[in-house]
């Protein structure tokens, strides 16, 4: 009796030992994806005014884990004879680690990328879609879904120069495989459509997320006031030509985590060109020219040389009339679309 009375006391000991264990898991899960929106916090240096080079440093074979937040909402809004609003919020998160393994003379990184976990949720118009990576398992979900499945845990490398220019990303046929996995492809397309499945992963997944963390440096000294320019080369938007410049200027130099870290802050000019009046099939479409502006600041550790925080914000507005002649007679319409974007990187 005393045996079997201690046999069930242990089973209950390793049982709630189970649960516990499991509650912690969950827990540690959901602090992953935690975003701390607010400023890190600070202390003054001794020599606020002194100068300093930007580079990146990373130890070699070292893991480095980021929180990539991309927080997004979007609000169209179209005229004709009724009025239709359409609304959707989004929240991605990205946990990445990132460990640089070689460093060549010409003071470029060979670094391994791994994209650990994901998670996505989406309301649109009150519709709900959501994803996780290890949790959502339905096959459905899964293809829909495959842009981001297809990333986690299958690692591709990057090369990067300590002025923060990524020179390449390669090594990415695993989440090539997986994507055609996903969607059933692995066999229907050739050797070209490869290519390009790749040209495009690698520019609209995975470089924009990448080049958050690796930042484009300035190339001389810099100090408190210093401040530099990275313009993007022209690109077609709606009916314009777009040219971003990127604006960063070191407000200050501050002491976090026993490191001195430059606070950068950064704004956006955007340069608009072309004709916003355009005819289609008897249709005149007169654009405005587009609203565009972007703040945000960057913690730099100058010391041992990587991007501890970031917080960029968006907005960026579209709008233009219509008006043509119809069965019904001429008729006229709008549509007015507002963008805002946060994308929140931080060191974990």
């Amino acid at each position: 009796m005393k045996f079997l009375f201690a046999l069930l006391f242990s089973s209950v000991i390793l049982f709630g030992c189970s649960e516990e264990k499991k509650e912690n898991e969950k827990a540690a899960v959901e602090n992953l994806y935690e975003i701390d929106t607010s400023a890190i916090e600070t202390t003054p240096v001794e020599n606020p005014d002194e100068s300093f080079l930007m580079r990146y440093k990373m130890e070699l074979n070292k893991d480095y884990r980021y929180r990539i937040a991309s927080l997004s909402t979007n609000t169209q809004t179209i005229q004709f004879d009724t009025t239709i609003t359409q609304d959707v919020n989004q929240k991605l998160i990205y946990i990445i680690n990132i460990k640089p393994t070689e460093l060549d003379k010409d003071s470029i990184y060979d670094v391994v990328c791994t994209f650990n976990s994901i998670k996505l949720d989406a309301d649109a118009n009150g519709q709900t879609h959501s994803y996780e990576s290890g949790v959502t398992k339905d096959s459905l979900e899964l293809i829909k879904f495959a842009n981001n499945e297809a990333l986690v845990n299958n690692s591709f490398n990057i090369r990067v120069d300590t002025k923060g220019n990524v020179i390449e990303i390669y090594k990415v046929d695993k989440i090539i495989s997986r994507y055609l996995e996903l969607q059933n492809l692995s066999d229907s397309l050739d050797a070209e459509n490869i290519s390009m499945l790749r040209e495009q992963i690698i520019q609209g997944a995975i470089k924009p997320l990448i080049t958050q963390i690796f930042r484009k440096l300035p190339e001389t000294v810099t100090a408190k006031d210093s401040s530099w320019k990275i313009s993007q080369p022209p690109f077609p938007f709606l009916v314009f030509q777009l040219q971003n410049i990127y604006n960063y200027q070191v407000s200050s130099l501050e002491e976090y985590d026993d490191n001195k870290v430059a606070v950068i802050d950064a704004t956006l000019d955007a340069k608009i060109t072309g004709d916003p009046k355009v005819v289609e099939q008897g249709v005149t479409y007169l654009f405005d020219k587009p609203s565009s502006e972007a703040t945000g600041t960057i913690y730099f550790n100058i010391e041992e040389g990587y991007v501890v925080k970031s917080t960029i914000k968006s907005k960026t507005i579209i709008s233009f009339t219509m008006e043509g002649d119809t069965p019904m007679g001429k008729r006229k319409g709008s549509r007015t679309e507002v963008s805002e974007f946060t994308n929140i990187v931080e060191l974990l």
